[in-house]
């Protein structure tokens, strides 16, 4: 895809977001680039989304999760890139979930029916669950 930047360098992009020259960062937006802020990368996204699900499940970051890394490569992706990494995202969470253990796994039960979200989750693809729940709450 071809970005013009406000400060009117033109650059053909592959490789999702683009920092210009001067600073200015474009995601991909569909068939246009989207300005954006890194800023913006960082604390927005569906990485970000996920993360607070897992949260709210009271399922946090432990050692060797790669939790912040990954929730940034998701926010970098965007919305499409992480329908189109789909299943590498399951698998992370996937990962995460057998090393997690047992009162992890209780507990997030526990306060997935507590707050409703239980009713979205599928009992037979909890890590698919999750991640198509980011992707909607990144949406909207």
């Amino acid at each position: 895809m071809i970005v013009k930047c406000e400060c009117g360098l033109t650059a053909t992009i592959r490789i999702w977001p683009y920092q210009c020259r001067c600073k200015r960062v474009y995601v991909s937006a569909g068939d246009a680039p989207k300005l954006t802020t890194v800023a913006a990368l960082i604390f927005s996204g569906t990485g970000t989304e996920l993360k607070k699900l897992l949260e709210l499940l009271g399922i946090k970051s432990f050692e060797d999760c790669h939790c912040e890394s990954r929730m940034l490569q998701m926010n970098r992706w965007g919305v499409e890139g992480c329908r189109a990494n789909f299943e590498t995202i399951r698998g992370w969470i996937a990962e995460s979930q057998s090393a997690a253990g047992w009162s992890v796994m209780i507990t997030a039960v526990a306060r997935a029916a507590a707050s409703g979200i239980a009713l979205q989750i599928d009992p037979l693809d909890v890590a698919g669950s999750l991640v198509r729940i980011a992707i909607e709450r990144a949406e909207k």
